[in-house]
């Protein structure tokens, strides 16, 4: 979900790491600003992933498919 992140806009990007995990947190606990990110975070996933996006998007593959295969009909 990392492509989901802007980072220190709509979250905190930590590397697999124990250290770097920790450090993003602690950011996030020290900072007054944690419940605009949060609230950012939240409206790009709801604008990204929501069921009327979801179903666009896969009308617009399945067009497509359609324009592609159109004269195998």
């Amino acid at each position: 979900m990392v492509e989901l992140v802007e980072n220190f806009k709509t979250g905190i990007i930590a590397y697999k790491e124990p250290s770097s995990i920790a450090w993003g947190l602690n950011y996030i606990l020290e900072r007054l600003g944690r419940n605009k990110m949060g609230e950012k975070g939240n409206y790009l996933l709801k604008q990204k992933y929501n069921w009327k996006t979801i179903a666009e998007k896969t009308l617009k593959v399945y067009e497509k498919l359609v324009e592609k295969h159109k004269s195998s009909f």
